[in-house]
């Protein structure tokens, strides 16, 4: 709020904390923020396209202080708190952009246990060695020499199998922090449009199939042996295949 008040006070170098009625100085005000990216991203998907954006954490502070204040929690329990709250469609795909990666996975996880299918994960210029069993995509900028695996290792997906089951990469137009640019945002913009579209070719899992109950018990603790109980209370059945491993 104090970073928006001295915004607000630069427009007409006044004291005030009144936000701007005039729409152009409202812009003005979002691009001093750097809030330019969201529309900038809604006009290259074009109006059949929803959007919802939100504030990332970049500004906020050091990721290591960041994590350590717990805001990544804090934040992403918010925002999943908003999104909850409104008349989301059945099927969603959910996006981060670099600190927001984090943010974006619990986001994520929040929707589908509520009900919604996420058909896609999908995160900018970040990897997150956390187990995802749904479909991920990682973008990563052409020219972006620091977060761009491919100008660090021979083979930068190497060990991803460990954490994803259908996890792949793309590249796309521009360096970090250069992506909402208009002359990097139809490359994004593009990449996404491709995604959303094969996430809906591949199917939605329906919502009457996404439960599942899971119990444990210890057999032996000497031996570390547990037994696992895995129950359907869907009204569908759980299909047998390669990756249900049933």
């Amino acid at each position: 709020l104090r970073r928006l008040e001295n915004r607000v006070q630069m427009l007409r170098d006044a004291q005030t904390h009144a936000l701007p009625a005039d729409a152009e100085d409202r812009s003005r005000v979002a691009l001093a923020l750097g809030y330019d990216d969201w529309d900038a991203l809604a006009r290259a998907l074009g109006t059949e396209q929803p959007l919802i954006a939100m504030r990332s954490l970049a500004g906020l502070g050091g990721e290591d202080r960041l994590a350590a204040a717990g805001t990544v929690r804090q934040v992403a329990e918010r925002y999943i708190e908003i999104l909850l709250a409104r008349d989301l469609p059945q099927c969603v795909a959910v996006g981060g952009n670099c600190q927001a990666v984090p943010v974006a996975f619990q986001i994520a996880t929040a929707l589908a246990l509520a009900g919604h299918a996420v058909g896609s994960l999908i995160f900018l210029e970040r990897m997150l060695p956390l187990p995802y069993g749904g479909r991920m995509l990682i973008l990563f900028g052409r020219d972006s020499r620091r977060y761009n695996p491919a100008f660090q290792f021979a083979n930068p997906t190497a060990g991803w199998g460990r954490y994803l089951r259908d996890g792949h990469c793309a590249i796309i137009d521009g360096t970090h922090g250069q992506f909402f640019r208009p002359e990097n945002i139809g490359s994004l913009a593009e990449a996404l449009r491709r995604e959303i579209d094969a996430a809906a070719e591949g199917g939605w899992l329906p919502a009457l199939a996404r439960r599942a109950e899971l119990s444990a018990k210890i057999v032996s603790e000497g031996q570390r042996r547990i037994s696992i109980r895995l129950r359907n209370p869907n009204t569908l059945a759980f299909e047998a295949g390669e990756d249900s491993h049933i």
